[in-house]
């Protein structure tokens, strides 16, 4: 999500990268957030409890059909 868990730029556009990454190099703050909510986000998504989610939901359906 731009501007909370990261920051999108256009594809194929180095100079709009290098300048979203000195902000970030210069904004210690806001890179510490997008951080902490990246992180947040990726363990919500793709972490172990989410895995385990999952796998029991497959067991589950093939239980059930």
């Amino acid at each position: 999500r731009h501007g909370e868990t990261g920051y999108l730029v256009p594809p194929d556009d180095p100079d709009a990268f290098a300048l979203r990454t000195i902000d970030l190099l210069e904004d210690g703050t806001a890179r510490d957030r997008v951080a902490a909510h990246a992180r947040q986000d990726a363990v919500a998504r793709f972490g172990m409890q989410r895995h385990a989610q999952s796998i029991m939901q497959i067991y589950d359906d093939l239980l059930t059909h």
